[in-house]
């Protein structure tokens, strides 16, 4: 075989094999948007199952211990403390002095008053233990 055909089968080959190489890549990605629909699918009649199977039983949250990522498959809605947690936030001091409210996500924070007198209230000592030779 001349080297001109031996050349002109090397490039054949060559662009074959990228064009194998892209197809593959092709059906790679179609196998996974297939995939990802399938699952997303899925998922969403299993919550939906899961939803009707703990307001039938009266759950108010479900686990999904086998996923450290996503935990929480169902809580409902009457559990959500955070309203509870920043109203008393809100009425607890920080060192003496009213407590500043950060953002809280969902909540629109209250902003301290300037010039509220702080109150604080003297450390009572604590009682001593009785130890050898004193009377008590």
């Amino acid at each position: 075989m001349n080297e001109d055909k031996r050349n002109q089968l090397t490039r054949d080959i060559d662009e074959k094999k990228k064009r194998l190489e892209r197809d593959m890549q092709d059906a790679e990605e179609e196998l996974r948007g297939e995939q990802q629909r399938v699952l997303q699918g899925l998922g969403q009649r299993m919550m939906t199952v899961i939803e009707k199977y703990a307001k039938d039983n009266g759950y108010t949250m479900i686990l999904d211990v086998s996923s450290p990522n996503t935990p929480v498959l169902y809580a409902s809605s009457g559990i959500d403390i955070t309203q509870d947690i920043v109203s008393l936030y809100d009425k607890t001091t920080v060192n003496g002095g009213p407590a500043t409210t950060t953002a809280v996500p969902g909540t629109t924070p209250r902003p301290t008053t300037p010039g509220t007198p702080r109150t604080t209230s003297p450390a009572t000592p604590a009682a001593k233990p009785a130890g050898p030779g004193t009377d008590r």
